[in-house]
Order: C-alpha cells, then sequence, then structure tokens
C-alpha cells in the first residue's frame, strides 16, 4: 500500500493543498483525508496559489508557525 509511509508518520505531517492547483488536485487532499485522517491535512480556503511563495510567503509561515507551535512552546511571533 502506497499510503504506509504517510501513515506511519501521520502525526508529524501537516500538509497544505491548493484548492486551484493542477499540480496537486483537490482529490490527493481527498484521498489523504479519507486514508490517512490522523494527518492533519488542510485544503486551503483563502485561495493562495501553487506558487504561495511568490505572493503569500508571509501568510504560510504563518500558518506553518501555528502548526510548529505546540512543539516550540510559548516562543512569540517575529
Amino acid at each position: 500500500m502506497y499510503f504506509q509511509p504517510l501513515k506511519d508518520n501521520a502525526k508529524r505531517l501537516h500538509m497544505y493543498f491548493g484548492k486551484t492547483d493542477d499540480w496537486c488536485p483537490t482529490s490527493f487532499y481527498d484521498d489523504i483525508s479519507k486514508c490517512i485522517p490522523e494527518a492533519e491535512a488542510v485544503l486551503c480556503d483563502k485561495g493562495y496559489q501553487h506558487a504561495f511563495i511568490i505572493g503569500y510567503s508571509d501568510e504560510i509561515a504563518g500558518i506553518v508557525y501555528d502548526w510548529l507551535q505546540p512543539d516550540l512552546g510559548n516562543t512569540k511571533s517575529q
């Protein structure tokens, strides 16, 4: 099963899928969410494009920061 490596590491995974991303269609999000519900998979509701780093790097950095908070402790965002 090709999902096994993802299942084995599900608690370490945070995946962010775009709604308008032809490189990674929403069916990937649907499959991951269905087969590995314990992994954190998010379907973007903000309209970020595939090349988010060009126009939305600060926003994505904020999302990643929030994901890391439980592991980082009580540090403050800069």
